[in-house]
């Protein structure tokens, strides 16, 4: 997040307030305001800086882009869209289609998972979306998780509500993004979160 070289510690909105935690170090409160949202990602670098930055939706489905400073501040909310309502479960951090730009999936209420492109711009820093696959309900909770089989390209990692653990191996394309999936672990099912 603070672009040091290590990973950080969780984000965590607790009463409104959020709070980052950076490696080793305890948590710091970066203010208050945030139960106006109902979606809070820590989506790669999406704004063209080197830190990790962050997307929030509010009730409305206005999406924010919060891009990040090295010291691990947040510079200014910035409006980057409209209409993400309709998704049940958003996720970055990782270029999904091998154009060196970190990528947004977002999947709606019918099950259909859309990429949108990341462009470098914090102005418009999604480009238009690709439908990346269908069928997608049935996993309850999935997050991109870099590149876990060590082949070059961001995959997903999905879990099913028997609590199967699946993984997604990227193609590097948008469509379609992923190889048929590989069951990885059971037992998933006990777990709140994945990030």
């Amino acid at each position: 997040m603070d672009a040091d070289g290590h990973t950080d510690g969780a984000w965590d909105v607790t009463g409104g307030t959020l709070y980052y935690t950076p490696w080793g170090e305890d948590g710091v409160s970066l203010g208050g305001g945030w139960g106006a949202y109902n979606k809070v990602v820590s989506a790669g670098n999406l704004g063209g800086a080197a830190p990790s930055d962050l997307l929030a939706r509010d009730g409305a489905g206005n999406l924010y882009l919060y891009t990040a400073y090295s010291d691990g501040k947040l510079a200014p909310r910035y409006k980057v869209g409209t209409g993400w309502g309709v998704f049940n479960q958003i996720t970055g951090k990782g270029d999904l289609n091998s154009d060196g730009k970190d990528d947004v999936l977002a999947r709606d209420n019918s099950g259909n998972l859309w990429l949108y492109p990341g462009t470098g711009n914090y102005q418009k820093p999604l480009g238009p979306r690709v439908k990346a696959g269908t069928g997608w309900n049935s996993l309850p909770t999935f997050v991109s998780s870099g590149d876990v089989d060590f082949d070059g390209v961001t995959d997903v990692v999905a879990r099913d509500s028997a609590g199967g653990l699946y993984l997604y191996p990227g193609t590097g394309v948008a469509s379609p993004a992923f190889k048929p999936r590989k069951k990885i672990g059971t037992g998933w099912n006990t777990y709140r979160l994945m990030f």
